[in-house]
């Protein structure tokens, strides 16, 4: 299409591939962004036409970029909140939530009131000079400084180890042509990409303590928790 309106048709022709994220395994923010970059190599043309335009057209341009602008990044935004490793579907269809829903609630448990401490503490107190009579008698070679021999070993338990946050399996892989994922490694210092194209992009998934080492030259690298 050659028409005046071509590079707004040729931004929507890239950018509307986004909704196929529902069908993208393992990480499907990273094609939503790529779709919206994919987008705004036409919306920059636009933005320069728009510059030249008077009136409302060159506004209502600059608006329609905008605007799809936001509707890539919320997206991008919503399914990285919500669906970061995939979109997870319910085999049992919507029978089993049915059922959930169903099921009775569970009356709380009755707690007894706890009795107060002041009442027992002023009892003792009004028994005068007997107060002390209900305790044990210690004898002189049972108290600690009086005692003779090896002093009992003090020993200290250690620290539970931290859990590892990275629980998946490392991925490290070419996914449709120009697209490098690197997820989930945890203390690996040599994991290698060798870049052979420009177009090439890297998304970097929950990689801790580990160095990503990239060979060549390619378009972008985005991190996310890391």
């Amino acid at each position: 299409n050659r028409g005046p309106k071509s590079n707004e048709l040729r931004g929507l022709a890239d950018g509307v591939k986004l909704v196929q994220w529902v069908a993208v395994p393992n990480v499907p923010v990273g094609f939503v962004k790529d779709m919206v970059e994919a987008a705004r190599f036409y919306h920059i043309k636009v933005l320069v036409a728009a510059k030249k335009k008077s009136g409302d057209e060159g506004t209502q341009d600059k608006a329609w970029v905008e605007g799809w602008a936001g509707l890539g990044n919320a997206l991008a935004a919503y399914v990285k909140e919500h669906h970061t490793t995939g979109l997870k579907w319910n085999p049992k269809g919507s029978g089993g939530l049915a059922k959930a829903s169903k099921a009775p609630k569970t009356a709380p448990k009755k707690t007894a009131p706890k009795k107060e401490g002041g009442v027992n503490l002023f009892a003792a107190i009004n028994k005068g000079g007997n107060v002390t009579s209900g305790l044990k008698h210690v004898k002189k070679e049972q108290k600690n400084k009086y005692k003779t021999g090896p002093k009992p070993k003090v020993s200290f338990k250690s620290k539970a180890k931290k859990k590892q946050r990275i629980t998946g399996e490392p991925i490290c892989e070419l996914q449709r042509g120009t697209k490098w994922v690197v997820e989930n490694y945890d203390g690996n210092k040599k994991v290698e990409i060798l870049a052979s194209s420009l177009k090439e992009t890297c998304y970097i998934y929950k990689c801790d303590n580990s160095n990503i080492i990239v060979k060549g030259k390619m378009n972008s690298i985005t991190l996310d928790n890391c």
